[in-house]
Formats: C-alpha cells, sequence, structure tokens
C-alpha cells in the first residue's frame, strides 16, 4: 500500500526518533508543514549512509571483480531500497531492501579479502602478464587464464575452496605462459624484424656465414627464455649480438652485390683493406709493410695495440695505488693523533681486546666449523669476520623466512655472540635478473627481515646490527649461469672486529 509523501516521511521521523519498534507499522501522522525537501534528504542520508559507506569499502577491495555475483546482489537491494524510498513505500519495505544490501556489501569485502589471500599466485601473475602486453601477443592463453580465474571467483563464492584453488592454479599457469610468451616477443621482436629485413635482401646468400651467426645468436636467445623466463641479462646480450650480426651481414651483403654489378677488381679490393690497416697502423705511430702476409701485419698491430692496453692499464694501477697509499697516510696521521688523545687505560683496553690473535683465530674456527660448506663461507679479512649464508634461500621476489632456515639463522646469532659488543652489518645481495630499483629494493628488505629474526629471537641489540641492500651491484660470480646467479643472491654478515665503545669510536672517527 502506497502511502502519501508527508505520511511517509513523517512515520520515517517518528521511527528514527523514538527508535521504537512500530516503524513496521504505517504511520497516519501528517507530516509537519515546515518538513522541506533538505529533510527529504538528511532522512534518505540517514537510511542509506552507512550501506553507501559499505558499498564504496566493496568498490575500493574490488568486490566488482572478486566477488561480483555477491556484489551485484548488493547492488541490487540498494537500487530497491531507494526505488522504495522514491515511491513512499512501506518503511518496512525499505529497511528489508536496505539491510540485504548491507549484509551483501559486507559479505562481498569479506570475500574480495579471501580472494586476495587464496587465489594471490593467480592474480599476481595476471598482473605480471598485464604488464608485459600478454593478451596483444597470445589473446588464447590470456583469455584461458582469464575464464580459469573467473571460475575459480565463483567457487569462491559457493563456498568450494578447493575448486577454487584448482582453477586458481589453473588460471596462475596460463597466465605465466603468456606472460613468457609476451616478454620473448618484446624482447625479440625487433631481432626478428632485422632478420626479416636481411631475409629479404637475400643475405643468407650473399653472407651466409655472417647470417648464421646472427641467427645463432637469435636461437640462443629464444633457448634462454624458454628456459628460464627472467633471465634478461643473458637474452638480452644475445639479442644485441644477433641485432649487430644481421646489421653486418646486410651491409657485407650490400657490398658484395656492388662488387658484383661493378668492374672493381679484387686487387683493388685487397689494397682498400690495405689501406685500412695503414690507417691504424699510422695512429699506432707503427710502420706497417705488406710484401708478407697481411694475416700477420694484422696480427703484429694487434699485438702492438694490447702492449698499449697494458702500459695504460699499468699507469692508471700505479696511480690508482699511489692515491690509496696517499689517503691510508692521511688516515694513519689523523688516527694517531686522536691516540694521543685516549688515556693510557682505554689504549691498554683496546690491546687487550683486539690484540690477541690466538683468541681471535681460535673464536674465527669455532664460527667456521658451526657451519657447513652447504650453508656458509666464513672469511677472515683485515678488521672484520664475514659470514656468507649462500645457503639462505627466499621466495622468489619476496622477503619471508621460511621455516627450514630458520637453524641456520640460529648458528648467524650465536656466531654473532661470539664477538660481543662488536657492529653487524647484514648485507643483502641479488642476482642481475630484474630491474636494478627493484633489486636494489628487495636485498635491504631480505637483509631488514634477517636483522628483524635476529633481534626478536635471539636478544642481540638492535643497535648493533645494521641492515643494509646492494641490490645486484656486487656480485662474487657471473650472472651469465644459473649456478653464478644462485651464489650472488646472499646476505652476507659483517662482523667489524672492533667493539663499539666510546674509545674505539673515537679511534674510527
Amino acid at each position: 500500500m502506497r502511502l502519501p509523501h508527508k505520511m511517509i516521511l513523517a512515520g520515517l521521523l517518528t521511527a528514527m526518533i523514538a527508535g521504537c519498534g512500530s516503524q513496521d507499522k504505517m504511520v497516519k501522522a501528517e507530516m509537519p508543514a515546515t518538513l522541506q525537501s533538505r529533510d527529504m534528504q538528511a532522512i534518505e542520508n540517514r537510511l542509506f549512509s552507512n550501506v553507501e559507506a559499505l558499498k564504496d569499502q566493496a568498490e575500493h577491495v574490488n568486490a566488482s571483480e572478486y566477488a561480483p555475483e555477491t556484489y551485484r546482489k548488493a547492488v541490487e537491494h540498494l537500487r530497491t531500497a531507494r526505488s522504495a524510498f522514491q515511491n513512499q513505500e512501506e518503511l518496512s519495505e525499505i529497511r528489508q531492501e536496505s539491510d540485504a544490501a548491507r549484509r551483501g556489501f559486507t559479505k562481498a569485502i569479506n570475500l574480495s579479502e579471501d580472494v586476495t589471500v587464496q587465489l594471490a599466485g593467480a592474480l599476481n601473475a595476471r598482473l605480471d602478464a598485464a604488464d608485459v602486453s600478454a593478451k596483444k601477443h597470445n589473446a588464447e592463453l590470456w583469455n584461458g587464464g582469464e575464464e580459469n580465474l573467473d571460475e575459480a571467483i565463483s567457487a569462491m563464492e559457493e563456498g568450494n575452496l578447493d575448486e577454487a584453488r584448482e582453477k586458481g592454479e589453473e588460471a596462475r599457469r596460463k597466465f605465466k605462459n603468456a606472460e613468457l610468451l609476451a616478454i620473448k616477443e618484446n624482447m625479440l621482436d625487433n631481432t626478428r624484424a632485422l632478420k626479416a629485413k636481411a631475409d629479404a635482401m637475400d643475405t643468407r646468400e650473399y653472407a651466409p656465414k655472417t647470417y648464421a651467426r646472427a641467427s645463432g645468436y637469435l636461437e640462443t636467445a629464444e633457448k634462454t627464455l624458454e628456459k628460464d623466463r627472467y633471465d634478461f641479462g643473458r637474452a638480452r646480450m644475445e639479442t644485441q649480438r644477433a641485432d649487430y650480426e644481421f646489421r653486418h651481414a646486410m651491409l657485407l651483403a650490400q657490398r658484395i652485390k656492388n662488387l658484383r654489378e661493378t668492374d672493381i677488381s679484387m686487387e683493388e679490393v685487397i689494397l682498400a683493406g690495405e689501406n685500412n690497416l695503414h690507417l691504424v697502423a699510422d695512429a699506432m705511430r707503427e710502420d706497417v709493410h705488406f710484401d708478407s702476409s697481411g694475416i700477420y701485419t694484422a696480427e703484429k698491430l694487434a699485438e702492438r695495440a694490447g702492449q698499449l692496453v697494458a702500459s695504460k692499464n699499468s699507469l692508471e694501477n700505479l696511480l690508482s695505488i699511489e692515491k690509496d697509499q696517499n689517503q691510508a697516510l692521511l688516515v694513519y696521521v689523523d688516527n694517531l693523533e686522536t691516540r694521543l688523545n685516549i688515556n693510557e687505560q682505554t689504549t691498554s683496553a683496546i690491546m687487550s681486546d683486539y690484540f690477541d690473535l690466538a683468541s681471535l683465530r681460535a673464536r674465527y674456527q669455532t664460527v667456521a666449523d658451526r657451519f657447513t660448506s652447504e650453508e656458509a663461507t666464513v672469511d677472515l679479512r683485515t678488521g672484520k669476520l664475514v659470514i656468507s649464508l649462500h645457503g639462505l634461500v627466499f621466495p622468489v621476489g619476496q622477503a619471508t623466512i621460511e621455516d627450514q632456515y630458520k637453524p641456520l639463522l640460529e648458528s648467524l646469532a650465536v656466531s654473532i655472540k661470539e664477538f660481543p659488543g662488536t657492529e653487524v652489518v647484514l648485507e643483502g645481495h641479488t642476482d642481475a635478473v630484474g630491474s636494478d630499483e627493484l633489486n636494489l629494493k628487495l636485498s635491504k628488505e631480505r637483509a631488514t627481515v634477517v636483522k628483524d629474526y635476529l633481534v626478536s629471537n635471539f636478544d642481540i641489540d638492535p643497535e648493533r646490527i645494521v641492515a643494509a641492500g646492494f641490490g645486484e651491484t656486487r656480485p662474487v660470480a657471473s650472472n651469465d649461469s644459473q649456478v653464478g646467479r644462485a651464489k650472488n643472491r646472499r646476505i652476507d654478515a659483517v662482523i667489524y672486529l672492533v667493539p663499539k665503545s666510546e674509545s674505539i669510536s673515537a679511534v674510527q672517527q
């Protein structure tokens, strides 16, 4: 039954003010004459503001995507409630639809949060694939991943967690495969375009060896990405080589065509090559003669060039050594002057603590024996002990410590306690896969999480430990191989063998 507008508004006001249970009954009282449109707006806001806030929150967590059916029904209930209000329906009907909308949005929010946890692998894989325009390069794989992800989300809404995880894993695999294909296409597009251009110029016929070399580099790049989709460094190096050789082959092909189409003799070709060697020799102030093997002449020039480079490097090394020695002398003088200001008792304490070499070697050996070769290497260097935890492995792209590595960190904590009062720097390092900025950020996060774990679990003073990230800037092996990259992904614990006392700080300043 529909009421006059004034009556419904009066009823709403009465229900809200009195808070009684009679709100479901038709209110017969007439609305006061002073009740204007702004009063209607206030009542509407009072009725729907909480529901609208929940709707905004649901949109913020992508409920329309992560809980689409639940979100759609909640929106429909809210629309019905607002329509009932505008059409002056009974308050009970408005309340019923509004409450249904509130429950729906709340459920959609909770579902969305569950989806982001349970289907994180698929969602992250989808983002990675989108970043490299995977849909453009392979619509079939992308659409298949989207379909599986939709099925996983529907299963979540129906409360079928096992099916949701199964479909989510299928989606993750398809998105990852789509990402790999897109990465290959993006990285290899330019090289393949050069190859097509070389093919159009019949380069294979005119410069077959150079063309074959370029094709080999391209094939290596493709196989590299098939083996490790994130080995961009190696793949980029191979595509750059291929690009160069394809351009080289095209230039050779053009020159060979020109030679065949003109009356240039073989003698003129050889003389042109000799002239190029003359230019190099003149720049090096060397005499060259072509009355013997030209290859011998080229080898002599190459040997001389190598000697010049070696001399240049030697001079640079001497200058660097001299500079370091001068700097060391300055530091030495500064330290001597500082030590003069330290009283005899403090000096004796320093000598007692840090020049007991026998004790230092014993503690070093104790630490070294604590780790297996698979867990860590321990090196005693000038003024510091370095523990390289190459056995500590983090999940790809993450900075979390898995349970299996906690005993290794316990060994590290015990080792740090072998040198009380010292400062420890935890250095995070990565391989060269990924961007420099992300690697630097990830290395710092991993060093920090190790520091937090040591401080929280082993009663180590947080002021003693500094976490630092170096990204890919300090490799200990080549990033061209999987073994080398594994060695570069590490945490180094550097224990500086000087206590953090006031006297030592004075010496260091």
